[in-house]
């Protein structure tokens, strides 16, 4: 890169200069930042290590020892001096250290500041300097002070130029995009910061490229770089003035259906009036005063920053030799922004304006056209699927995480413009309803849209998507997972569904009992996979809730059915004792709907109560003795399988089983411990192969039961000692990596370290109690 070059201001050749500093002369003054997030400091500060952390997540993590420079065997300059020299803006002498001792870019002063900090805060307008920087110290561009801010946040706060910018995102690649998807302690990205800060022209569009998810990112104040744009200007007086253009399009859809009285415009424009509004707010958009310029820019940037997220180019064809081509060509793709605004959480006013531009969008079918990885929902297609994703704006909205009367609005107004779209069957056979029912966001049966949804096409709740599941299967997989989910309901199955709170909703706003009230046939409908929807919740749900119950009640055989053989061909009391996070409540319940479930094998052979001790569970329990008390004879029985296991051996083989566990499963039956499996290994075998202690991991109370197990052998002629003292050996061969010294690798070394360490002690003492109990062992 050229020496010398300048964006502005009298630089001339620094690169000349370079023979002519005085490095002994070089002045120090160490105060920060001189914008509104300075760091006052007038005073020489101690040189401690606290001022020297290279941390990348503004820790108090201290780097190695710096030295100073030395040049024949007498100080040079201090190592402190190029940081000093970016402070001060003294750009022929940074770019002088930064060649002469690029070891001294890794200095950190206080607060955090290293010297690419102090060049992009300091806005340096010469590439070749931020270059050189650079090329010393790559890893400056991750570092953070302590409000959490990279270089680059500093550089797009205080509106470096584009080059600079440039430089810092695409010198080195991977840093450089890791350092826009960075966010400070306020939450935001350099986005954020070029966009609040009006940073040059071609600097949002190098963060679009290097992290276009930035764009929906919420700070710590729930704002995104999107609302920066639009909310920032539609909350605005000016902005306000402006919007009342829209004021037809408020409360759209609530004419079909719902309360007129919550329509924020009041009264209801009949759709003459709207067409006129929509040529009116095209007409807006078009003309040239400058009056409508803010509309127009806010509305062209707030465009640009959705494309972006949706992974389409820019609408400006803005030449750059180094950006890489769409990985999709334009023409196969087609921009539709008001999907693009269904699809996201944004302003209503946004909304409103693509709504109004784009009417017709509300009729047409996406092919692949919107995708990106969403964490919520459903993910968008696959851009090299051959699959069509064959979606409408409606199918969006269900899957959009705008959640309450918003929500609904949006879902309301798109069934006023397309009352078809929630028949319409998307590519992978959903429906919208499918979708709203997958939606974490979206769990109130009226408030957040379903109910909208369902009455627009009531035959949706039996349709099955491409995986033969129905909306009440979706809403079944989804529920328990959310924080809508039902309380708990340990006293027995009602004979009825009682209405009342289900964690701070009422029971008529659950979907999972609407829909299970208004078609009851879709609890008797299996998936492809065989599961009826009482399956997925016995498989996922902790607690027995009024959504069970509901379920439960529109199809009461479903308790009586085996799932599919991909699942074993399991009872839901299977399912849930299978479930380390089911709770007694919800394996009692179901024992009660089905009692004889505990006496039934699944596809593996194993009954419930098998299932309930290799869970995971530490202790006997509630859910494990109601499974118990309906078919005591499971506590003998073997597992149909060659390893014929009883749940004694179950229990001793399961690292998380503890001595309560085992200790009441062996005052049931003392026996079991007597009883070989189909390899000849005794519980004990099994238990002396794990990491449990002698006392509290239960495998005292195992020899007890039994003490001549201590003295056989198991099909490979080993006693319960040998197993023991092997495991001993293998503890002792597994050691941490060594060769890292950064402090997460010593950390993790250290928890490794004292891992093996207990396992070590607890071998040991296993070991210990079988000698001293059978000293003939050791002849044996």
């Amino acid at each position: 890169m050229g020496r010398g070059r300048s964006s502005g201001g009298d630089w001339g050749s620094v690169s000349g200069e370079l023979d002519n500093i005085d490095l002994y002369s070089l002045r120090i003054d160490r105060s920060a930042s001189l914008d509104d997030d300075h760091m006052s400091s007038s005073v020489l500060p101690d040189r401690s290590e606290t001022h020297r952390r290279t941390s990348s997540t503004g820790g108090d993590r201290i780097p190695p020892q710096l030295p100073q420079v030395f040049d024949g065997g007498e100080a040079l300059i201090d190592i402190a001096a190029l940081h000093d020299a970016a402070r001060i803006t003294d750009w022929s002498s940074v770019l002088a250290l930064s060649q002469s001792h690029p070891e001294s870019a890794m200095y950190v002063g206080k607060e955090g500041w290293n010297a690419l900090h102090h060049a992009c805060d300091r806005r340096c307008p010469h590439v070749d300097v931020m270059d050189s920087l650079l090329t010393a110290y790559p890893e400056a561009l991750v570092q953070t002070n302590d409000k959490g801010w990279t270089p680059l946040h500093r550089a797009c706060r205080n509106k470096t130029s584009r080059d600079v910018v440039k430089l810092l995102l695409r010198k080195y690649p991977e840093l450089g995009k890791r350092a826009a998807t960075m966010r400070c302690n306020d939450g935001r990205s350099a986005l954020h910061y070029a966009l609040l800060y009006d940073a040059p022209d071609g600097v949002v569009d190098l963060l679009l490229q290097a992290d276009p998810d930035a764009v929906l990112d919420e700070d710590r104040d729930h704002v995104t770089p999107l609302g920066c744009i639009w909310d920032k200007y539609a909350n605005s007086f000016e902005g306000k003035r402006m919007l009342q253009i829209l004021r037809p399009f408020d409360g759209e859809g609530w004419e079909s259906g719902g309360n007129a009285e919550n329509a924020e415009g009041g009264e209801i424009s009949p759709r003459s009036d709207k067409e006129a509004a929509e040529k009116r707010v095209r007409e807006v958009m078009e003309k040239d005063q400058p009056a409508l310029k803010p509309l127009q820019n806010s509305w062209k940037k707030a465009n640009t920053l959705l494309r972006a997220y949706f992974r389409f180019p820019p609408q400006e064809d803005k030449s750059d030799e180094t950006s890489k081509p769409s990985p999709e060509p334009i023409s196969r793709r087609k921009w539709r922004v008001f999907h693009a605004t269904c699809a996201i959480k944004c302003h209503p006013k946004l909304l409103l304006m693509a709504r109004a531009l784009h009417p017709e969008e509300a009729l047409e079918v996406d092919e692949n056209d919107l995708f990106r990885a969403d964490h919520h929902v459903k993910p968008f297609p696959n851009p090299q699927s051959n699959q069509l994703s064959n979606r409408t704006a409606l199918h969006f909205a269900a899957m959009s995480p705008l959640s309450g009367r918003e929500g609904r609005n949006v879902i309301k107004l798109l069934l006023k413009l397309n009352p078809l779209a929630a028949r319409h069957v998307d590519g992978y056979g959903s429906l919208p309803l499918h979708l709203i029912c997958q939606n974490v966001h979206k769990m109130q049966w009226a408030d957040c849209g379903p109910k909208d949804i369902y009455e627009a096409y009531t035959e949706a709740s039996s349709v099955r998507d491409g995986i033969g599941r129905t909306p009440l299967h979706c809403i079944a997989i989804y529920v328990s997972q959310n924080k809508h989910s039902s309380p708990a309901r340990p006293s027995p199955l009602p004979t009825q569904t009682a209405r009342g709170p289900v964690a701070g909703l009422a029971l008529d706003e659950s979907v999972v009992h609407n829909l299970a009230v208004a078609n009851r046939i879709a609890a008797s409908m299996p998936d492809d996979s065989g599961r009826l929807p009482l399956h997925y919740l016995a498989e996922k749900a902790e607690e027995w809730t009024p959504d069970v119950t509901s379920i439960l009640t529109a199809h009461p055989a479903a308790a009586q059915t085996r799932a599919g053989p991909s699942t074993f061909n399991q009872l839901p009391l299977h399912m849930a004792a299978s479930s380390p996070d089911a709770r007694p409540s919800l394996i009692m319940n179901l024992v009660i709907a089905n009692p004889r479930a505990a006496s039934i094998m699944d596809g593996m052979g194993r009954l419930p109560l098998h299932l309930a001790v290799d869970s995971g569970r530490t202790m006997w329990d509630r859910g494990i003795d109601s499974i118990y008390s309906a078919y005591t004879p499971a506590i003998s029985a073997p597992e149909e399988s060659p390893r014929r296991w009883t749940v004694l051996h179950i229990a001793a083989a399961s690292p998380s089983a503890g001595r309560d566990l085992i200790e009441h499963i062996i005052g049931l039956a003392e026996n079991l411990a007597s009883i070989p499996d189909g390899e000849g290994k005794y519980p004990l075998h099994l238990a002396c192969a794990t990491n449990k202690s002698w006392r509290e991991g239960g495998v005292q109370a195992i020899f007890d039961a039994d003490p001549s197990v201590g003295l056989l052998e198991d099909v490979n002629r080993l006693l319960p000692f040998h197993v023991a003292a092997i495991r001993s050996c293998a503890n002792c061969e597994i050691s941490p990596h060594g060769g890292d010294s950064n402090s997460h690798n010593e950390s993790t070394n250290s928890t490794a370290e004292d891992d093996t360490f207990n396992n070590d002690l607890e071998s040991l003492e296993v070991l210990f109690n079988l000698l001293t109990a059978q000293p003939s062992i050791v002849q044996l």
